[in-house]
């Protein structure tokens, strides 16, 4: 299987997307090969980091933000418009959680306010 994540945001510019092929294959398998997306019934074209990958959220979650809990296989119109899916998105709260069990159990941290 061929699923490349070309496409390329505004606010995603200052990172480049860094899912690896590993995760990738695992999130395509896990979903069908299908978009996240409740209702949708394309195949997914796109992974979409659903915490955001910015400078201040690779600080924040290191382990995280390249991992299969933060990848979402979309179709290319489903990631155009992923602000109103809530399906892409997590909050950070659940982001820190993760983050504190990927390194082991430390202590949560969260996004300043």
């Amino acid at each position: 299987m061929s699923v490349v994540c070309s496409y390329s945001f505004r606010h995603h510019r200052e990172i480049a997307l860094m899912f690896t092929d590993e995760t990738k294959r695992k999130v395509a398998h896990a979903q069908n090969n299908f978009c996240c997306v409740i209702g949708c019934l394309e195949k997914l074209t796109d992974f979409h980091h659903a915490v955001h990958n910015t400078k201040i959220n690779r600080k924040l979650y290191p382990h995280f933000i390249d991992s299969v809990f933060n990848c979402r296989g979309v179709c290319r119109k489903h990631h155009e418009h992923y602000s109103m899916h809530v399906e892409l998105q997590i909050p950070n709260n659940i982001a820190a959680l993760y983050e504190s069990e990927l390194q082991g159990g430390h202590s949560v941290k969260s996004k300043p306010q």
